[in-house]
């Protein structure tokens, strides 16, 4: 024996489902973007604590640094934040943690994924001058070097790899490339 509803119960009955889904759905994105904003602040909170501690190594700070960043990565995949995070982690990696080569792989990763992010060239030019400078792959920073003036030829960092990229060709000595990018350095730093 089927029961006769009449349609306007329907179209209440289908309305109030359609709301109720859309407000479960917007609670759970209220809640997402909280939860990133609450690891935005854990973060950006040990980043400044570390920052005021200028000339001391903190390498327990440091590593723990290291675990929210790469938890950030992992649970905020899309977030607008990673390229600059990326670049600033490499820099962790460099300044804080001694592992050159976890730096490149972090600033391979930004130029790669974001290669139109402000910070991609600055990347490559870092990576290729790590790989020369820290690592000894001279092949490895010579191709990074020859992708910056390919991939981005206006940019300020185009012209200083190609001023390293003359010094290799002309038969240029690990000490002259050194002082060559000491000079590129103390010129940038003036400007």
């Amino acid at each position: 024996m089927a029961i006769a509803i009449p349609f306007f119960l329907y179209k209440y009955y289908f309305c109030t489902m359609k709301n109720l889904i859309l407000l479960l759905l917007l609670t759970l994105l209220l809640s997402s973007c909280d939860n990133t904003q609450r690891d935005l602040e854990a973060l950006n909170a040990k980043r400044e604590k570390l920052r005021k501690m200028k000339g001391e190594k903190d390498i327990s700070a440091a590593k723990e640094i290291d675990k929210m960043f790469t938890s950030f990565y992992e649970k905020h995949p899309v977030d607008t934040n990673i390229p600059s995070f990326l670049f600033e982690h490499a820099d962790l990696y460099l300044n804080e943690l001694d592992n050159s080569e976890k730096a490149v792989d972090l600033l391979v990763r930004l130029y790669s994924n974001y290669p139109k992010h402000n910070k991609a060239p600055m990347a490559l030019y870092l990576c290729a001058f790590t790989q020369e400078n820290k690592l000894r792959k001279m092949d490895l920073a010579k191709a990074k070097y020859e992708l910056l003036v390919k991939k981005y030829p206006n940019h300020q960092y185009s012209k200083d790899a190609l001023k390293m990229l003359f010094w290799w060709d002309r038969g240029g000595t690990d000490a002259m490339v050194k002082r060559m990018m000491d000079s590129l350095q103390h010129s940038s730093s003036i400007k």
